[in-house]
């Protein structure tokens, strides 16, 4: 009977791995990906072992190159000793892959790098996971962080893998041996006598006599990495910059024709060397380009740089006679119809007509609301057409003198006497409240004076207006009607007469109402000589 030591021997290893799995890990060290591990060379730099000298993989390498980005990391350890080679610790998910791709392009200087990052190359980062798979070398994690390096492990220190890989590829881990069961059981040294070999089974066969077949011509895949002359530069030539390498002869005597092509939508190709890629991004189909964002809003689009490396330059340019530009959007454009020529522009109308124009809105979406402005002192606006100008009329200046006021007529009236226990009567002047029966400014609209003759709250819609001196009038609860009283002809007994010397005057009565008497005795002299 058999010992089932190849059962055991099982059952250990899979109880070894189970618990290893269940183990949560912290590791800092550099991150590598599995492309440059299983080139064993750095893709941007073909001279340097990847697992020799980690440091100078460059974060470009790392997450720009698609090929790299997408064929996973692995966290490295540092060697043990002084120039041996830096192994495989740990194998990262793909979640954990993107955190860390997250994390390089956060400190990291390359082409999709955050302006702020400086590392160029050497990517280090602490990995905080779960061992899933400790069957494989590398052992497989979930990652559950991904820290800067100076984060660390803190006080319990980096966990120590329990096995680690210095070259490419997964291996299986080693099966640990169980313990001794017992004593083994001794094979046997022989099962019987061996059965003897006939020495001539007869006469051979003869083999019937054949050409040699022509040999094949030898075929050097120039983008291959394995291509002797090349040594894998070529290959990486292209990669680095993301183009594809096509041999298009591969034939040994054809060499040197090796070519990097732009992948889609870019175009361009170059013969043994990296290819200028041209991406139009005005009539091209691609993530940063317009999609007709340009012709939809009825403005010209231009890629200033039609480059595949520059991206998101395209411009919007608004169609003349507006003007205005935008990049990567739609454009705002401006029209001055006062200044320009346009259907909806003024044409000179304004001044043609001695008239000012400004356009209040000069966005090409406002049309005709170009506006003509009459000069000072004239005064008058129209929009889109000539304005009627008026000219204000001249304010006549107040007289310097102001009319005086004709005191009231009429006697004011006694004021009661208020009463011991009554309270002082109201008081309201209608000519300086604001009351429904008060005159406001009836009377000094028609510069008259405004009285209220009885003050008193039971006395009401008594002002009046009085018209300014010299002119006469008074109304009550109204405006007066104002007159200017004529002037009298002087009487006879108002006049007095001049003297005039003739000699002995004659006395003048000093009134024509009394009659002069007459002498009847003495004759009047007829001469004024004697």
């Amino acid at each position: 009977m058999r010992r089932p030591f190849p059962v055991l021997r099982l059952c250990a290893a899979a109880l070894v791995a189970h618990a290893a799995a269940a183990e949560d890990i912290c590791y800092v060290g550099y991150i590598m990906d599995r492309y440059c591990i299983d080139n064993e060379v750095l893709l941007d730099k073909p001279d340097v072992k990847a697992l020799e000298r980690p440091d100078l993989h460059s974060v470009h390498c790392l997450v720009d190159v698609g090929v790299c980005r997408d064929s996973g990391f692995d966290v490295l350890s540092d060697p043990a000793t002084p120039g041996a080679p830096f192994c495989r610790a740990y194998s990262l998910d793909a979640a954990g892959t993107q955190a860390a791709i997250a994390s390089a392009r956060k400190v990291g200087s390359c082409r999709t790098c955050d302006p702020s990052g400086l590392v160029e190359q050497g990517y280090r980062a602490t990995i905080r996971g779960r061992i899933v798979d400790a069957s494989v070398v590398p052992a497989a994690i979930i990652v559950t962080q991904v820290l800067p390096e100076h984060m660390g492990c803190g006080l319990e220190g980096p966990s120590v893998p329990r096995h680690v890989n210095c070259e490419r590829g997964i291996k299986p881990a080693p099966v640990p041996m169980p313990p001794s069961l017992g004593t083994p059981m001794p094979m046997p040294v022989s099962l019987g006598t061996p059965m003897p070999m006939p020495v001539s089974l007869g006469t051979p066969m003869p083999m019937p006599s054949a050409t040699a077949p022509a040999t094949p011509p030898i075929l050097i895949d120039e983008c291959e990495e394995d291509c002797a002359p090349c040594g894998g530069i070529i290959k990486y030539t292209c990669i680095v910059e993301e183009q594809a390498c096509i041999d298009v002869n591969t034939s040994a005597s054809s060499l040197s024709d090796w070519m990097c092509s732009c992948f889609a939508p870019a175009q361009g190709t170059a013969v043994a060397q990296v290819a200028v890629c041209m991406l139009n991004e005005c009539t091209t189909d691609c993530s940063s380009c317009s999609f007709g964002t340009c012709s939809q809003a009825g403005q010209s689009c231009t890629d200033p740089d039609a480059s595949a490396v520059s991206l998101s330059d395209w411009t919007c340019s608004c169609r003349a006679p507006a003007q205005g530009t935008a990049v990567a959007q739609v454009a705002v454009c401006m029209l001055d119809e006062c200044t320009n020529d346009c259907d909806s522009c003024s044409f000179g109308t304004c001044s043609e007509a001695g008239q000012s124009c400004t356009d209040p809105d000069a966005s090409a979406v406002s049309l005709f609301d170009w506006t003509c402005s009459c000069l000072a002192p004239a005064q008058g606006t129209a929009v889109a057409s000539v304005a009627v100008c008026t000219v204000p009329p001249t304010p006549i200046p107040p007289t310097s003198v102001p009319p005086t006021p004709i005191p009231p007529t009429s006697v004011p009236p006694t004021p009661i006497p208020p009463t011991a226990t009554a309270p002082p009567p109201t008081l309201i002047d209608e000519c300086e409240e604001d009351c429904a029966t008060c005159s406001g400014i009836t009377c000094i609209v028609e510069e008259q004076a405004c009285i209220d003759v009885n003050t008193s709250a039971s006395s009401l819609s008594d002002w009046m207006c009085s018209c300014f001196a010299p002119a006469q009038g008074t109304a009550v609860a109204q405006v007066a009607v104002c007159t200017l009283p004529a002037t009298p002809a002087p009487t006879r007994s108002q006049i007095t007469p001049m003297p005039v010397s003739l000699g002995t005057p004659v006395p003048m009565p000093t009134s024509f109402d009394t009659p002069m008497p007459v002498s009847q005795g003495t004759p009047m002299p007829t001469s004024f000589d004697t």
